[in-house]
């Protein structure tokens, strides 16, 4: 996990110049993207004990240039280390069932996982289509072709998808425990989604801004993202209940997760910016 850049050039090199796609195969397109983050998240949550468990999700998601990147960096480190056995646990255990309500509040789900399912099996799985969708034309790109899988929107990049996910994570099963004034205080509740929801939408800036090449400001969306991560751990500190005690020790995981993350693209970003400034001064 050491050059985020493979993420954003050449391995999605499509030009939506050459779709000629409606609002409604955007939404097909878009509606398949939804799923990824949920994708991302049953892995993550098999791998949770596992000591590289962003690196295994990764792995099993199919991103080649972060699993490329990862072997370069235990390489260059002499790493010896074996990859734990990939875990077969029935994802879908110990898992809440939201009311019709609250999914709905929470966007679309991920189709069940089959009990046992392997980690990979579950990456390779193909998401499920919208079948009341108008299909594409000939003249269109197929949804399983190569130029429909070349094609390059911010919901593909891995970083977006984990980012999505991890927060996800954090803030469903705060939205549960917050409808219960008597499992966590209403001015809690409150305070830990604001922080919440400033951190993830500086990050999904900060991404956005990489797309665009601006480095230097990624970096500073990145640091706004890292002080609202500083603001929810603090006030997970001050949980003052037995329920937002126990989300705290769950949960704190995802908060570090993240921040490991934000701070290896803020290096490679400030690698990115070193470079060009050296370009600059050997033009």
């Amino acid at each position: 996990m050491n050059d985020f850049n493979g993420f954003f050039d050449g391995e999605w090199s499509g030009d939506l110049d050459d779709l000629e796609w409606n609002e409604f195969h955007w939404e097909r397109y878009l509606r398949e993207q939804d799923e990824q983050p949920h994708r991302y998240l049953a892995l993550y949550e098999m791998f949770l004990e596992h000591p590289k468990r962003t690196d295994e999700v990764a792995r099993c998601m199919g991103w080649a240039a972060w699993n490329r990147q990862d072997e370069d960096s235990e390489n260059a480190h002499g790493s010896t280390a074996e990859a734990a056995p990939e875990p077969t646990a029935n994802v879908n255990a110990g898992v809440k069932k939201p009311s019709e309500s609250q999914a709905a509040a929470q966007g679309p789900e991920s189709p069940p996982v089959p009990e046992h399912e392997s980690a990979d099996a579950l990456a390779q799985r193909p998401p499920s289509r919208p079948t009341h969708l108008p299909p594409f034309s000939p003249d269109d790109a197929a949804p399983d072709s190569d130029a429909y899988y070349e094609v390059y929107t911010p919901q593909r990049n891995p970083l977006f998808i984990a980012t999505r996910a991890l927060y996800l994570r954090l803030r469903r099963t705060w939205e549960l425990l917050a409808q219960t004034p008597d499992k966590v205080s209403i001015p809690l509740a409150i305070r830990y989604l604001a922080t919440l929801q400033r951190g993830e939408d500086h990050a999904m800036q900060a991404i956005q801004s990489m797309d665009c090449g601006e480095y230097a400001l990624a970096i500073s969306l990145f640091k706004r993202g890292l002080a609202a991560l500083n603001e929810s751990h603090a006030l997970l500190n001050a949980a003052d209940t037995p329920a937002a005690r126990s989300y705290a020790e769950e949960m704190r995981v995802s908060l570090f997760d993240l921040r490991a993350i934000w701070l290896q693209v803020i290096r490679e970003c400030r690698q990115e910016v070193e470079d060009w400034l050296d370009d600059e001064d050997d033009d």
